[in-house]
C-alpha cells in the first residue's frame, strides 16, 4: 500500500504558529490563535477568495473601497 505525500506540505514552513503556554486553556489558545490570524489578515483573504469574482466586479469593489478611503479621509480633515 503507497501513500500520497503532497511535497509541498512536506517542505513548506507553517505560515502561524501559536505555542501553548503552561496551564493554558484550550480557549484562550483558540482566542490567541483567532486574532494573530485577523491580524495577519488571513482571514479576509481567505473569505474573499472564497468565491470567483470577476474582473468588473472586482474593479467595482476597488473603485468602491478607494471613494470610501477619500471620504473618509475629507471628513478628518
Amino acid at each position: 500500500m503507497v501513500l500520497y505525500k503532497d511535497r509541498r506540505l512536506e517542505n513548506s514552513k507553517p505560515g502561524i504558529v501559536v505555542v501553548a503556554k503552561k496551564g493554558e486553556g484550550f480557549e484562550s489558545l483558540m482566542r490567541r490563535f483567532k486574532r494573530s490570524i485577523s491580524k495577519n489578515g488571513i482571514m479576509k483573504d481567505v473569505q474573499s477568495k472564497r468565491f470567483y469574482e470577476k474582473p468588473s466586479q472586482r474593479r467595482n469593489r476597488k473603485k468602491a473601497e478607494s471613494i470610501k478611503r477619500s471620504r473618509k479621509k475629507e471628513d478628518t480633515k
